[in-house]
C-alpha cells in the first residue's frame, strides 16, 4: 500500500508538529502560571504593606492618647497650683471660682443649675408667629401687595412684547 519511506516521512513530519504544538502550548499555560505566580506575589507585599500601615495607625493612635493623658494631667496639675495659689493668696473669695480637680477626675462634669432647661437643637426654621410663613417659605418676609404689585408689573412687561 504505502511505501515505507512515506510512512515514516509523515510520522516524522507529524512527530515535529506535534513538538511545535506542545511547546507552543506550553509557552502559553507557562506565561499564565508566572503571571499568577508575579500577582500572587503582589498580592501577598500588599497584604503586607496593609498590615503594617494598620500597625503603625493604632501606634499612633496609642501614642496620642498617652499624650493627651499628659497633657490633661498637665493641666489639672496647673489648675491645682492656680487653685492653691488663689486660696492662699485671695482667700476665701476664690474658694467658690477655683476649686482643686482630684487625680482620678478624668471627666468634666457638667455646669446645670436647676431653674435651667436644656431644650436639644432645632432643625428647622421656627414660625415667629401661627399665622405667619415660616422662615424656609419663599414668601418669608415679603408684603403681599408688594409681590401683586411686582407680579402684575412683571405681567404687563410681558403684554408689551
Amino acid at each position: 500500500m504505502y511505501s515505507l519511506e512515506l510512512v515514516i516521512t509523515v510520522v516524522f513530519a507529524m512527530t515535529i508538529i506535534g513538538l511545535a504544538a506542545g511547546y507552543l502550548i506550553a509557552l502559553k499555560t507557562g506565561a499564565s502560571q508566572q503571571s499568577q505566580r508575579l500577582l500572587k506575589d503582589q498580592l501577598n507585599e500588599m497584604k503586607e504593606q496593609q498590615e503594617s500601615y494598620q500597625h503603625e495607625v493604632s501606634e499612633h493612635f496609642v501614642e496620642t492618647a498617652g499624650l493627651l493623658n499628659q497633657l490633661t494631667t498637665s493641666y489639672r496639675d496647673v489648675h491645682n497650683h492656680l487653685a492653691k495659689g488663689a486660696q492662699l493668696l485671695a482667700g476665701d473669695n476664690a474658694k467658690e471660682t477655683l476649686e482643686a480637680l482630684e487625680a482620678g477626675d478624668t471627666e468634666t462634669p457638667a455646669i446645670v443649675n436647676e431653674g435651667d432647661t436644656i431644650t436639644p437643637p432645632l432643625d428647622y426654621a421656627p414660625k415667629t408667629a401661627p399665622n405667619e410663613p415660616g422662615m424656609l417659605n419663599e414668601e418669608f418676609g415679603l408684603d403681599k401687595e408688594q409681590r401683586q404689585q411686582e407680579i402684575e408689573g412683571v405681567l404687563a412687561a410681558e403684554d408689551r412684547m
